[in-house]
């Protein structure tokens, strides 16, 4: 590796010719142009958001996309013998919204953006006010989507924004963060409730 300036910073082994972390994690069409090798290091580069300053950001927004995409992680199950039970908060700020009588089965926290790589740079920068925050509650007789406030993360719904029929597959789930598409929007939610949508898929019959 060269001395002097670059000695401080090592970036990790050069990925080519499969591309930088972040256009190998996300695809074509991204904002991301090339890595640039120096001494057999490579430095993933981006028109929008990185830069020599950025160093941080940057190795963040490559660990939340290759997480996020590794083949190697397999896709979450529930398994039958354990009950999965939903977040006490989330049904109890769902209840209100839902049809007298709802039980709440599973529940689970997304955000709606129209692309894996938007979403990442929203996330990472924290510039949110474009994505959407949306309480998935599961029932007996249906999957409904609440919208959330941005402030709480999503655990606070306001409102009702629509109803799925109750035999509808939402996984398979697997990654740091999987996509979940829901009422035409691809929504992308953590693996924290990975286990709620298996959970979910498996009470459906799939």
């Amino acid at each position: 590796m060269p001395e002097g300036k670059n000695q401080a910073h090592r970036w990790p082994p050069c990925m080519a010719p499969y591309r930088c972390p972040l256009v190998a994690a996300v695809g074509a069409g991204t904002l991301a142009r090339s890595c640039r090798c120096r001494g057999g290091y490579a430095r993933p580069v981006t028109a929008a958001i990185l830069d020599r300053a950025d160093v941080r950001m940057a190795a963040r927004v490559a660990h939340i996309a290759l997480g996020a995409r590794s083949p190697d992680t397999e896709a979450v199950t529930a398994t039958p013998d354990l009950p999965v039970k939903p977040r006490a908060d989330l049904v109890e700020r769902a209840l209100p919204f839902l049809p007298a009588g709802s039980e709440i089965r599973q529940a689970f926290i997304g955000q709606a953006a129209p692309s894996f790589f938007f979403f990442i740079v929203t996330y990472v920068t924290g510039i949110m006010s474009r994505n959407k925050y949306r309480c998935v509650v599961v029932t007996d007789d249906a999957i409904y989507v609440l919208d959330s406030t941005k402030r709480s993360g999503g655990a606070k719904p306001r409102e009702m924004v629509g109803r799925i029929p109750r035999h509808t597959r939402l996984g398979p789930v697997s990654g740091r963060w999987a996509e979940v598409d829901l009422l035409g929007e691809r929504h992308w939610v953590h693996q924290r409730f990975h286990d709620q949508i298996a959970a979910a898929d498996r009470e459906g019959g799939f």
